[in-house]
Parts: C-alpha cells; structure tokens; sequence
C-alpha cells in the first residue's frame, strides 16, 4: 500500500508541494510516498528523501502517458493527493483504486475525487497546496486557521511581508539546506571561486525573462566589486545564459551542465541570487539562500510568490500586468515595458538592501 502525490506542473509549482510532500510523510511514517511528476525531476526529490518513489511522464508524448498510466494502475493507494487540477489527471485519478482520492474542488470533477477542497486563493501556492490536508490533520488545520484569523501570508500582503522578513514557520517551509548539507552528493564537480552569486536568466516563459543585456550589464557591475558570477539553468537556458556569458571574461557559465542536485549544492553556498520569476526562484529559496527575483507579466498576488525569507522582488506597477497566470510566448501589447523598464542599477541597489539584512 502506498500514498501518492501528484504534481506534474513545472518545477517550481513541484518545489511548492515540498511542505504537501512532508505533512503526507507525517501523518504515514511507515507508508512509501509515490510521486507522479514531470520526467526528469522525481530523481531529485527521491535523493532529498522527500518522497520514496516515483512514476514520472513526458507530457508530450502520448506514449509516455500510457505508460504511466500503466505504472500507476499497477499500485493499491491509501491515499492520492492531487494538486494539479488538469481534466487529464482527474481522468487518471478516476482510474486508480485509494480509499481517499483528494483534489481540488471544481465544479466539474466530482467524479474523480472522493474529496474536495476548496482553494484558497488568497494564500501562496505552498500554503494552498498544504490545504488539500486540512480536513484529515487537526494540527495542520489549527495552525492554517491561526493564519486565516490573523489574515498572515495574503498575496496582497506579500511585498509587505518580504520587506519587514516576515518568518514562514517551519510546518509551512520548503527548505530542503539540512538535506543538502547531510548528504554532500556530487559536491566536488564543480570549483568556484569565492565568495560567488548565481543569476538564473531562464524562464519557460520568454515574456518572464529580464532581457540577457540586463542581466549582463548586472553581472560587470558584481564583477566589479569583486564577486564571482555563476550562470544557472536548464539546457533550453543555454541561448540566453551564453548572451550573458559573452558580457565577461570572468562569468562561469555552467547552464546545462549541473543535475538539479548540484545547482541546489551551488545556490546552497552563494552570497545570493538573482533570478526571474521561474522555478529557479524555488530552488533558491529552498536552500535559504537571500534572493532578488525579477517579476514582469506575473504578480504577486497570482500567489507564486518565491516561498522563503531574505527575498526581495523588483517589478513595476503598469495597468497590464498581469497579462497570465504564467507569463507568455510574446508581450500581448508588443512592448515588454514590465521587464525592459527594470534597470540592472535598481537590482543591484536591491540585492545591497537584502544583504546588510
């Protein structure tokens, strides 16, 4: 028998799961935790001992979800807990036997799900993903009511929060340091001179991306004060990660060439990063590792705020933002104003602010 979490959304909503992940393993000590994910990322959160196993899916490829499906139909669950909301995963879920199938509530997928949730907007995805247990955990209820009477962690609230370094309490935490530091995995792959920051100028999302010429000019003026600038992302980051690279001499640009495993190791030991809202947010804030990220179309109250303290977000209030819930192909008024109206300046003077903290 096996509990089983769902999250096969990119990887930062999959960082936000990580206090779900935690409260499942609570709660059922003794019962392996299955995670269904996005290929390439259940390796990582297996080595971090988050979860105990998992089936992982290509999304675009039919024939991986056939397989999938078959590796899940396989397995008797105690409970699922879903926190993606997709037609195709509720008709997944319908399909698997569980004494307790948990989602969402939405109006049209009571046929999937044995229990509903309401989710609460109001609140960060990591606190929404958490609510999906609240009914079945008395602890976790009191403490998300505690939240909800004191009116904590509003994503209207949620620049406030960061400026006055607001503390997330450690039920609610994603950080996964202690686990990193413990396990030391593959950590003499790389030699970086210190001390180092990391920019991350990625995002699926090219609307999301600060231009690389931003990124650029910031990294000489880190440079220039003695820092070492580390280049992070995935091998689809490697275009914007070179434009940046070709700024300076002294830029490592390691895009595409780190496990997931190594870039948290890495943003475990910098000074700070920069990053832009995308899931290189999340994996530097669960490592703790003080952080400025470069919001454009997205905004906070969406409520995928980066999930940690010692966190700042530059971005610009214009009447189009935003313009979706996660950024887009191309700015759909053909400006790009929310990112290219940011000045490397205002992030340096930013990342300054978050360090003497």
């Amino acid at each position: 028998m096996f509990n089983l979490v769902i999250q096969t959304a990119f990887i930062g909503d999959l960082f936000l799961s990580i206090p779900l992940m935690r409260r499942i393993k609570k709660k059922f000590p003794d019962m392996p935790l299955v995670l269904f994910c996005r290929r390439g990322l259940g390796d990582l959160f297996k080595d971090l001992k988050l979860i105990d196993q998992f089936i992982e899916i290509d999304k675009s490829d039919r024939k991986s979800w056939k397989e999938a499906k078959h590796k899940l139909i396989k397995n008797q669950y105690h409970w699922i807990v879903s926190s993606h909301q997709s037609f195709r995963t509720a008709c997944i879920v319908a399909q698997l036997k569980a004494q307790k199938k948990i989602g969402f509530l939405n109006w049209w997928n009571f046929w999937a799900y044995s229990h509903r949730v309401k989710r609460p907007m109001q609140w960060p995805d990591a606190l929404r993903q958490l609510s999906l247990m609240s009914d079945f955990d008395q602890e976790l209820a009191k403490n998300l009511q505690d939240i909800r009477v004191n009116k904590k962690f509003l994503n209207t609230h949620a620049a406030q929060d960061m400026i006055n370094n607001e503390s997330i309490p450690p039920w609610a935490s994603l950080s996964v340091l202690s686990e990193i530091r413990n396990q030391n995995l593959h950590n003499n792959e790389f030699i970086i001179p210190t001390p180092y920051i990391c920019l991350m100028p990625g995002s699926v999302w090219p609307t999301k991306r600060w231009p690389a010429s931003s990124y650029a000019d910031l990294a000489q003026r880190l440079i220039s004060t003695g820092l070492t600038v580390v280049l992070l992302g995935a091998q689809e980051d490697d275009e914007v990660c070179r434009e940046v690279a070709q700024a300076h001499q002294g830029i490592i640009n390691l895009c595409g060439q780190t496990s997931l495993y190594n870039s948290l190791f890495i943003l475990s030991r910098a000074e700070f990063a920069v990053s832009n809202d995308s899931g290189t947010q999340h994996m530097a804030t669960a490592v703790e590792v003080p952080l400025v990220s470069v919001f454009g179309p997205t905004t906070l109250d969406l409520g995928y705020r980066p999930w940690g303290e010692k966190v700042r977000v530059v971005e610009k209030p214009l009447s189009c933002r935003p313009c979706g819930l996660h950024g887009a192909r191309v700015c759909p008024i053909g400006t790009h104003e929310c990112m290219k109206s940011i000045n490397p300046r205002e992030v340096q003077r930013t990342l300054k602010d978050l360090y003497s903290i």
